[in-house]
């Protein structure tokens, strides 16, 4: 069985990870990438086979031009980074 393979961006809240047990997810920390810059860190994702990233970072789309990386973007906009404000969001 295939499952899409996903990234959780440094700042997400890594708890939501036991949320998403039908995909396989690994945080940026799992990969040793913490640091890397967000043009790195979606290259560096894109070149190990990541399918989808999840961030928080509202900013993204602003700081990287998203279209030249194939790869799938959820960006989490919540009022704070508690697992009880991201868990709604889960199931969509």
């Amino acid at each position: 069985m295939l499952f899409m393979k996903i990234l959780l961006d440094e700042i997400v809240n890594k708890k939501i990870k036991k949320f998403l047990s039908e995909f396989q997810v690994f945080t940026v920390r799992e990969m040793n990438w913490l640091g890397k810059t967000n043009g790195d860190l979606i290259s560096q994702a894109v070149e190990d086979k990541f399918e989808t990233i999840i961030s928080n970072d509202t900013n993204l789309k602003f700081q990287q031009n998203l279209k030249k990386f194939d790869i799938y973007f959820i960006v989490i906009k919540t009022i704070d980074n508690n697992i009880e404000s991201i868990l709604p969001l889960i199931p969509s």
